[in-house]
């Protein structure tokens, strides 16, 4: 067999040499809808990131007064606590 059979068991050159260039034009048309597809998600995840961290931003604002906790003592309230200085610790200890 020669050279020139070989080539013909796989199909006419021509043939061959059309079918790849379709499939490059399909596949280079593919990787352009797959490179838009791939930026179309990149910026919905960029801009819902961006959202939620702008949202975090404005909810801890320095602006509002903060909340006071509703068990907090009022301003001149007497508040009952433990006073843990040493002296006062020596002189539990020494009774």
């Amino acid at each position: 067999m020669s050279a020139r059979a070989t080539l013909w068991l796989l199909g006419p050159p021509s043939d061959t040499i059309v079918y790849v260039n379709e499939c490059k034009a399909t596949c280079t048309n593919m990787n352009g809808w797959f490179a838009a597809l791939y930026f179309l998600f990149f910026a919905v995840i960029a801009g819902g990131a961006f959202a939620m961290m702008w949202g975090n931003i404005r909810n801890t604002s320095w602006d509002k007064p903060a909340k006071r906790h509703p068990e907090a003592p009022q301003p001149g309230e007497d508040v009952l606590y433990a006073n843990f200085s040493r002296e006062k610790l020596e002189e539990l200890y020494q009774k």
